[in-house]
């Protein structure tokens, strides 16, 4: 697809990621051409969205992209663009100073990004490998999926709608290359 040829909206936009480390190869970005053609794009790091990553980009970052937040609930903040429903959940403490903190990471730093498009998007245009996804159907709510790859840092819950699989959410997350930054977290290979 030719930049040329986007003529709607970028749905997801990508932007040069903060801090991130040299081993990303995949970015889960969806653009649209028209109201209904999404495309999913593969590169980069997939737990990456607009450039922010869990663990490594701060709310400094969030707000440089998108702006302040429009209400909180710490350590979730919501944010809200054209396109879809942000919550951002940041740290509230580091290993040493609290005993019920997962990440040991500094406080304000993304822990993850669950993004909720406002227009209807089926898992199918994501253009996914779902084979590389566990996936579970939930008895409550009925209908409700969710796939997730723990090693890419990614979780996407969808309803079926009509006999199709919609996206309610996108969630980015620490990858399992990040489980050395949790607290407790003893490395056996040493």
């Amino acid at each position: 697809m030719r930049l040329e040829s986007i003529t709607y909206a970028l749905l997801f936009l990508m932007i040069p990621a903060i801090d991130m480390e040299a081993n990303y190869s995949r970015d889960l970005a969806f653009l649209v051409s028209t109201p209904g053609d999404v495309r999913f794009s593969g590169q980069g790091k997939l737990n990456v969205w607009r450039g922010l990553v869990p663990l490594r980009s701060t709310r400094h970052d969030v707000e440089r992209v998108l702006g302040d937040s429009k209400s909180s609930s710490p350590p979730d903040y919501v944010y809200d663009t054209k396109n879809e429903n942000i919550i951002v959940r940041y740290s509230t403490d580091t290993c040493s100073r609290a005993p019920n903190v997962e990440w040991d990471v500094p406080i304000n730093t993304v822990v993850s990004i669950t993004v909720s498009p406002k227009a209807d998007l089926l898992i199918r245009d994501l253009h996914l490998d779902l084979q590389e996804y566990g996936r579970s159907e939930l008895a409550h709510p009925q209908g409700l999926i969710r796939y997730v790859s723990a090693e890419d840092g990614v979780q996407i819950e969808s309803k079926l709608q009509d006999g199709c699989e919609v996206v309610m959410s996108i969630t980015y997350t620490p990858t399992t290359k990040d489980n050395r930054m949790r607290c407790g977290f003893k490395n056996t290979e040493e």
